[in-house]
């Protein structure tokens, strides 16, 4: 999950180094006219530029924030199956408290069902994707 995450947030974050070469472009042509336009017109390009800039980069950002979503919501689904899996295997054992392994200090070795969880995970979740997710704002 974390790789698909971060290809495609490298996606983006490739897209927004080619709009900054391409705007660092577009403005540097522009004060190469700077003597040929009139003050007016050259204000109006640059503002033009401004505003595509900041529309384009209001677009990667959504895009960026609709990955996060969708990493969240895969994320979701993972902890969901474990926990079914965790009280099923509970449920099983006739056991009434699940607790962490950081939370103990001695246990006995047979009581451990982390090997037993992550096996029926992977059987119900043979790969998860991460597909963005539309954010409202």
């Amino acid at each position: 999950m974390g790789s698909q995450l971060e290809s495609q947030m490298k996606v983006v974050a490739d897209e927004a180094q080619k709009l900054d070469e391409s705007l660092a472009g577009q403005l540097e042509k522009l004060q190469e006219q700077r003597s040929l336009m009139a003050p007016d017109a050259l204000q109006s390009k640059a503002e033009e530029l401004r505003l595509e800039e900041l529309r384009k980069k209001q677009e990667l950002s959504k895009r960026q924030r609709a990955i996060q979503a969708g990493g969240q919501k895969a994320a979701q689904e993972i902890l969901k199956v474990a926990r079914e899996e965790l009280a099923a295997i509970a449920k099983e054992r006739n056991a009434t408290l699940v607790i962490r392994r950081e939370a103990i200090v001695v246990n006995s070795p047979g009581l451990d069902v982390t090997k037993e969880v992550v096996s029926a995970m992977d059987k119900r979740l043979s790969s998860v994707k991460v597909k963005p997710v539309e954010v409202k704002e």
